[in-house]
C-alpha cells in the first residue's frame, strides 16, 4: 500500500450513554465521564486523533448545548471545528453535515468517523489500523468499517459477515471483504452469528473519502441527502450557517441512521479492518467491570464516598454519596450519586436503559 495523506477526523459525540446511568445523565453524558482515571472519554479520543492528524483537521459533531463541555474538557480544540447540530436527527445527518463542511475545505479529503467513547488499549496499533483503512478507502474507493471478534451475542452492535477467504494483512492488521451487514439483531440471531465464526462486531465508525460518503448517502438515503444539498448551498466558508438557517434545514430531516440505511444495503465495495480484541464501546456497567478486571484496577471505581465490604466480591461500586455497606453480596453493580442509587445484578446491566425509560415517565428529574 502507498503512503497516505493527512486525513480528517470526525468525532461523533452526540450520545447520552443511558446504560451508564446514573453517572451518565443529562447534565454530564457518558463521553465526558472519567471512569478509568486517565481522563474523560472525549479527552482520550481527541488526544488519539492528534496522533493521526493535526488538530486543525479534527472535527466534533454533537448537539449545540454540548459546547459547554468542550470548553471544560478540550480547551485547545479549535472551536470553528465544532459541528453544532440544532437537534439530533440520527447518524446520517450528523455525518453528512460534517462531511459537507469538510468537502468545502478539501473535496478530496479522506475522513475517519470515530466514536467519542471507545475504549482502546493499544493506541499505536489503532493508528496502524486507521492508516490501513485510509489506504484501502483511497485505493479501492471503498467504505472501510472497523470490526472486532465478538465476545458475546450482544444485540446492541452491528454484525459484519466476512469472507474469510479474502483475508489480507498489513502488519498485525487483518482486513476482509464484507459479505453482509446486520445492524442490532435480536439476541437469538446474534447468538447464531457468534457461533458461525464468520462475523465480527462493528466497532462504530468507518473510513471513507468524503465524496464517496456523500454519494452513498445520496443513493441509499436520498431524502436526507436532498436536505444536505440545501445546507451546502447555504454554506459559504469561512463563515458558518446562521443557527436559524441550519435549524430550518434540520427541522425537515426525518431521523435516520446510516447503519440501517446505507451499511445494511450497500452493494458497493465494503471492507472491514480489525480492531484489537479488547475493544469496547463501554456501553454498559458490565463493560466497565470487564475493563477494570483486565486492567487489574480497583472495582471500587473512583469512589470518593466510603465503601465497606464483608464477604462480598466481584461487585462494581461507585459511591458519590453516603457510606455504602455490602454484606454477603456478589456480582452486583452499585452506583450511588447524591440523588439516586442504582443496584443491579451485573448480568442484567443491559437493562439499565429500561430503568431510564421508566424514569422518563415517572421521575424525569432523576435523569
Amino acid at each position: 500500500m502507498g503512503s497516505v495523506s493527512s486525513p480528517y477526523v470526525i468525532i461523533v459525540a452526540g450520545g447520552t450513554g443511558t446504560r451508564l446511568w446514573p453517572l451518565s445523565n443529562r447534565k454530564k453524558p457518558k463521553q465526558f465521564l472519567d471512569l478509568f482515571g486517565d481522563g474523560s472519554f472525549i479527552q482520550t479520543v481527541y488526544n488519539r486523533a492528534q496522533n493521526i492528524t493535526s488538530k486543525e483537521k479534527v472535527f466534533i459533531v454533537a448537539p449545540a448545548p454540548y459546547s459547554i463541555y468542550l470548553d471544560q474538557y478540550l480547551p485547545d480544540f479549535p472551536r470553528q471545528n465544532f459541528m453544532a447540530e440544532p437537534e439530533k436527527k440520527g447518524t446520517t445527518a450528523a455525518y453528512g453535515y460534517a462531511a459537507i463542511f469538510i468537502k468545502q475545505l478539501d473535496p478530496n479529503a479522506t475522513i475517519h468517523v470515530l466514536a467519542a467513547d471507545d475504549y482502546i488499549a493499544d493506541s499505536q496499533r489503532y493508528k496502524q489500523m486507521l492508516d490501513t483503512a485510509q489506504a484501502l478507502a483511497e485505493e479501492r474507493s471503498a467504505v472501510v468499517i472497523y470490526g472486532a471478534p465478538p465476545r458475546s451475542p450482544y444485540p446492541g452492535y452491528g454484525y459484519v459477515k466476512i469472507d474469510k477467504s479474502t483475508v489480507a494483512s498489513v502488519g498485525v492488521i487483518n482486513y476482509y471483504q464484507v459479505n453482509g451487514y446486520t445492524e442490532k439483531p435480536e439476541v437469538s440471531i446474534a447468538t447464531e452469528f457468534v457461533r458461525s465464526d464468520t462475523y465480527l462486531w462493528h466497532c462504530f465508525g468507518f473510513t471513507v473519502q468524503v465524496n464517496k460518503l456523500l454519494s452513498v448517502i445520496a443513493k441509499y438515503d436520498p431524502a436526507t441527502y436532498e436536505i444536505l444539498l440545501e445546507v451546502e448551498k447555504d454554506l459559504r466558508l469561512p463563515s458558518r450557517l446562521e443557527e436559524f438557517n441550519l435549524g430550518r434545514h434540520y427541522a425537515k430531516i426525518v431521523e435516520s441512521n446510516i447503519e440501517n440505511k446505507v451499511l445494511e444495503n450497500l452493494d458497493q465495495p465494503l471492507l472491514v479492518v480489525t480492531m484489537e480484541n479488547t475493544w469496547s464501546d463501554v456501553g454498559s456497567w458490565d463493560h466497565v467491570y470487564e475493563i477494570l478486571v483486565n486492567q487489574k484496577k480497583d472495582l471500587n471505581m473512583k469512589s470518593p464516598g466510603t465503601v465497606y465490604s464483608v464477604e462480598s466480591d466481584n461487585n462494581l461500586v461507585n459511591n458519590q454519596g453516603k457510606p455504602i455497606a455490602l454484606v454477603g453480596v456478589h456480582d452486583l453493580i452499585v452506583i450511588s450519586t447524591n440523588t439516586v442509587t442504582l443496584i443491579c445484578d451485573r448480568s442484567q446491566a443491559q437493562k439499565v436503559k429500561q430503568m431510564v425509560n421508566l424514569l422518563k415517565e415517572k421521575k424525569p428529574e432523576l435523569l
